[in-house]
């Protein structure tokens, strides 16, 4: 699963169709197009869009509504306006200029690196589980923790990257809008 952001209005550009059901020919037109038009397209895998938007919500707060704050963790089409996207990448770029970016990009990873493993929910903390793809406790050696009983937190999956965050905002500067599908 991942979430792509396509820009509404892509460097001051209208916005070609998509060619449903035109020619190989089109389709390769559309992503050249795509692949050289800032703020057209931005994809991130869900591990790595919680992250930017987690940064975005506490970042950018004021510069949102709380139904945007909570639509944007949802790939259903939400759209974000040009003056809000604006602002979004004024103010990352702001934050990356004086430090405060890469601060809080460590914080946030240490923190995480730093959470204690918890007890393998496959197994019980057993080590060893049942028949997949029954759970609970059993005589099979867990694949979930490879025996330990043990497993990082679930949250280690979400890791902050400075630059897709840098990118994040870049792809915001140039949109025009977004809708995070």
């Amino acid at each position: 699963m991942g979430f792509d952001l396509y820009g509404l209005a892509p460097s001051g550009e209208e916005k070609p169709d998509y060619p449903i059901n035109g020619s190989e020919e089109d389709i390769k037109a559309y992503f050249a197009w795509q692949d050289n038009t800032k703020g057209s397209y931005f994809r991130q895998n869900v591990w790595g869009w919680r992250p930017i938007w987690e940064y975005v919500t506490a970042f950018c707060g004021d510069i949102l509504s709380s139904k945007d704050l909570q639509r944007g963790s949802f790939n259903e089409g939400h759209k974000i306006s040009k003056t809000k996207a604006n602002r979004i990448a004024g103010r990352i770029s702001k934050l990356n200029k004086n430090g405060s970016l890469e601060e809080y990009v460590k914080a946030r990873n240490k923190i995480i690196d730093r959470m204690p493993d918890e007890e393998c929910d496959i197994c019980k903390g057993t080590g060893f589980r049942k028949e997949p793809p029954q759970i609970g406790p059993g005589d099979v050696k867990c694949n979930g923790c490879d025996g330990k009983g043990t497993q990082r937190p679930f949250a280690v999956n979400y890791i902050a990257y400075k630059d897709d965050i840098i990118e994040f905002g870049e792809f915001c500067r140039h949109s025009g809008g977004f809708t995070i599908l």
